[in-house]
């Protein structure tokens, strides 16, 4: 976003702001997505995920099963089986619901939900932060010297952490 406000600030045509951001960013609508929560967008999300840039998300998606590049930002939704792997990942705004497969290590999620979520957290050394878990359950099945740390993040009443969370750090 900051990025096509400088490029409007210094009088790149709207062609030219979408082609610049098109070679940083990548969108599932670049691909197909409908992006209204009910559409199975699952195609879509692959094709754009196989471009191997930072995958841009604002609108609603409904996947079947897909596992995330190492950078997602954006304010849309996941609906669906959603696996992280790459080590270093960073995601950012993005909502979630669904069933979640956390096997990245060393990464960062920032300003998410995860809303109704089974939530299978299987590597360490993961921060969180600002995150909200609505009936979210979190299953750690982590090795006893791993560290996962949630910072300013909100756990509603229905959340439990199930496994063996050693090392949990939550502030």
């Amino acid at each position: 976003a900051a990025l096509v406000k400088e490029m409007a600030q210094l009088k790149y045509s709207q062609e030219q702001t979408h082609k610049a951001v098109a070679e940083l960013h990548v969108t599932p609508e670049m691909y197909g997505a409908i992006g209204d929560g009910v559409a199975d967008d699952t195609e879509a999300f692959e094709k754009a995920i196989a471009d191997g840039k930072t995958l841009s998300l604002d609108r609603n998606y409904k996947v079947s099963a897909i596992t995330l590049p190492k950078r997602v930002v954006g304010h849309g939704k996941i609906e669906g089986e959603v696996t992280i792997a790459e080590e270093g990942s960073y995601i950012d705004g993005v909502t979630f619901k669904g069933k979640i497969n956390f096997n990245a290590r060393n990464s960062r999620v920032v300003n998410c939900d995860f809303n109704e979520c089974a939530f299978n957290l299987n590597k360490w050394a993961n921060s969180f932060i600002s995150c909200y878990f609505n009936k979210s359950p979190i299953f750690f099945e982590i090795e006893l010297s791993a560290t996962n740390n949630f910072v300013n993040c909100y756990f509603s009443s229905a959340n439990q952490f199930l496994g063996t969370p050693s090392n949990l750090h939550i502030t």
